[in-house]
């Protein structure tokens, strides 16, 4: 069982709802809250998709062992440093 007074509820972004609205005192910082961290997820995604990417790429090559694949890893990879050298620099 679930303990239902600590239980908090997210509300997801739609594209027809758009922005959570801001409110004022605790209800509007929370509400802050996810529209940021739903922005930071928007920003993420993409960056995602490529690290997921990243594991499809390996998983084939691992199995086909052929240059096509082990190329389509290296591509992937080369994208990904970019990002993360972008990230840390």
């Amino acid at each position: 069982m679930t303990d239902r007074r600590r239980t908090v509820v997210v509300p997801f972004r739609t594209p027809e709802r758009g922005r959570t609205p801001r409110r004022s005192g605790a209800e509007g910082d929370r509400r802050t809250w996810v529209a940021r961290f739903w922005d930071l997820v928007d920003r993420g995604f993409d960056e995602n998709a490529e690290w997921d990417l990243l594991i499809t790429r390996t998983v084939q090559a691992w199995c086909w062992r052929d240059p096509g694949s082990v190329r389509a890893v290296e591509e992937c990879l080369a994208r990904l440093k970019a990002s993360v050298e972008r990230d840390w620099s």
